[in-house]
């Protein structure tokens, strides 16, 4: 009987670490304001899709995002309202990212980024509208009685099919430089490009800093 108990405590213990070791895991992965995929998860996860998309000969989409004005909403709202519109905006763009392989994280301060695989510039220019819809209707309480309630977000769109020599990096910063033709042509919109495969081996760009603020 003392051996039972022992061996049932000790099943018990193991389960308890599982639990907690899946918990850490998930927490190391996600972005502790939104609750979306943080930068560092995303980019693992986006490396894998983009060599199935090779391997596949697959479209493959990314959707950079960005709050407009959101410097002018922290200062007049403060930064308590303004972490209410990124978890609603996070919420919104996660709701649009639908299928298994869709994910949705959070680039930086008030950027986000989506990956699409499987999807063509029309399809997700298509999603990219969807969400500009979303955020348009988004009502968030700090700001409900203002005349600036009506939250709106730019997003920029690249795509490819990827052949060996192509960069994702390359895709991304195609993506971010679509995302400020948008705040450019007026904020509140999607630019759409898609890429031609060049298929020649460059080495990888870096990722965009984190600027969204001074393109706000």
């Amino acid at each position: 009987m003392q051996r039972d108990e022992a061996y049932r405590a000790l099943r018990e213990s193991q389960h308890e670490l599982l639990e907690k070791n899946l918990e850490l895991a998930r927490l190391i992965n996600v972005d502790g304001l939104t609750g979306l995929n943080n930068r560092r998860y995303f980019e693992e996860f986006a490396e894998i899709q983009w060599k199935n998309a090779i391997r596949e000969k697959l479209w493959i989409s990314i959707l950079m995002i960005d709050v407009d004005n959101f410097k002018q909403y922290n200062d007049t709202y403060g930064h308590l309202a303004g972490d209410q519109v990124l978890i609603g905006l996070g919420l919104a763009i996660k709701r649009c990212a639908r299928r298994p392989t869709d994910l949705a994280g959070r680039f930086g301060g008030e950027e986000f980024i989506v990956i699409l695989p499987g999807s063509s510039a029309d399809g997700a220019a298509t999603i990219g509208e969807e969400m500009c819809q979303r955020a348009r209707h988004l009502n968030i309480p700090p700001a409900a009685s203002s005349a600036r309630r009506q939250v709106t977000i730019s997003v920029g769109v690249a795509s490819i099919v990827p052949q060996r020599g192509d960069s994702l990096h390359v895709l991304i910063n195609t993506a971010d430089d679509a995302l400020y033709e948008a705040k450019r042509a007026g904020k509140n919109r999607v630019v759409a490009r898609t890429m031609i495969t060049t298929a020649d081996s460059v080495p990888p760009d870096p990722l965009p800093s984190d600027s969204s603020e001074d393109a706000s």
